[in-house]
């Protein structure tokens, strides 16, 4: 499920530079745009762990939002270095 939900962000990130390549009219880099797919996977991880709350036990809740923080650290670090990188 979160490889399907990065897959769609990755699908967007793509749409928003074709949209900016023909507002622009020239060639927008694709590596460069939109958000890190990690922060979107962190912050399914995490509703998914609120979700499940009372259902799975607390260790594996715990484990899943270590996971979502893990990923939504990673997800924001690599979005501001694309910021960064693309404004140089």
């Amino acid at each position: 499920m979160a490889l399907g939900f990065m897959n769609a962000v990755f699908k967007v990130n793509n749409t928003i530079a074709e949209l900016q390549e023909r507002k622009n009219g020239g060639v927008a880099d694709k590596k460069n745009t939109g958000v890190s797919p990690l922060l979107a996977a962190g912050l399914l991880f995490n509703a998914g762990a609120l979700l499940l709350e009372e259902i799975v036990p607390h260790p594996l809740k715990l484990l899943l939002q270590i996971a979502a923080i893990i990923l939504m650290l990673s997800g924001v670090f690599f979005t501001v270095k694309k910021g960064i990188e693309k404004n140089i």
